[in-house]
């Protein structure tokens, strides 16, 4: 999807106005697929940014959590984690965030 918007830029001043609107109409219609995606999920789903502040999450982390988005938009993942994870697991948790952020690949943890 990044290739296709950065070849898309690339063209901008070339395109006509329904260029474009085509262009914004598939990018609309992938984010509402990947949204559709995300939010079937059963299991809860924190997505952050390279720093760890947390960007968006699933319905299923609200249900599983009982947190309200507006309480943890732009908060660190890390400080949730801490709050919301059993204690036992925390430093786990900790490990496979810290990991995720620096490597950019995701392990599991059960």
């Amino acid at each position: 999807m990044r290739k296709f918007i950065q070849k898309a830029l690339e063209k901008l001043s070339k395109m006509d106005k329904e260029q474009i609107k085509d262009i914004l109409c598939r990018i609309s219609n992938e984010n509402e697929l990947l949204e559709m995606v995300l939010n079937s999920m059963t299991d809860g789903v924190i997505i952050s940014n390279s720093i760890g502040n947390i960007i968006d999450t699933n319905h299923a982390f609200y249900k599983i959590t009982n947190l309200r988005k507006k309480d943890i938009i732009g908060k660190n993942a890390i400080s949730l984690i801490k709050k919301v994870v059993n204690p036992d697991n925390v430093t786990d948790v900790i490990r496979i965030v810290i990991n995720a952020l620096k490597s950019g690949k995701f392990d599991t943890f059960s």
